[in-house]
């Protein structure tokens, strides 16, 4: 998307998720306009 003159940033991030009935660590990318 850059050359349509949009610039993405990406934030990353964590975040607990449930997997199985167990809290389990993830990673979430945040993708923001700039």
């Amino acid at each position: 998307v850059a050359p349509s003159g949009v610039d993405l940033v990406c934030i990353p991030a964590f975040t607990d998720v449930m997997i199985d009935d167990e809290e389990r660590t993830a990673i979430k990318l945040i993708i923001e306009p700039r």
